[in-house]
């Protein structure tokens, strides 16, 4: 029963990776789409960033191959939105920083 129980979060847990990637995609095609990310978090998504890069980094640690592959993923998405807010956020934003 324990081994089953390890294979199912196993799955589960994998499933969760490429859902992980899959979640910010529509955000980073709205975004470029429409040129607009008026309505997108800036803090959330960097702080989204360093939580899947610390991730990435104990995978790497751990020789986790699969945890590091689905955040390096991740955070490639995410970063993709977070360069999007930079450049199409608010502009009172844009205006001060770059």
């Amino acid at each position: 029963m324990r081994n089953i129980l390890i294979y199912l979060i196993e799955i589960l847990f994998n499933i969760g990776l490429v859902l992980n990637v899959i979640i910010l995609m529509p955000q980073a095609y709205k975004i470029y789409r429409f040129k607009d990310a008026k309505s997108v978090s800036l803090i959330s998504v960097v702080g989204i960033n360093f939580i899947q890069l610390m991730t990435a980094l104990h995978g790497i640690i751990q020789k986790d191959w699969a945890l590091t592959l689905g955040m390096a993923a991740s955070l490639i998405i995410s970063t993709i939105v977070t360069v999007g807010i930079l450049l199409y956020g608010d502009k009172a934003f844009k205006a001060r920083v770059l």
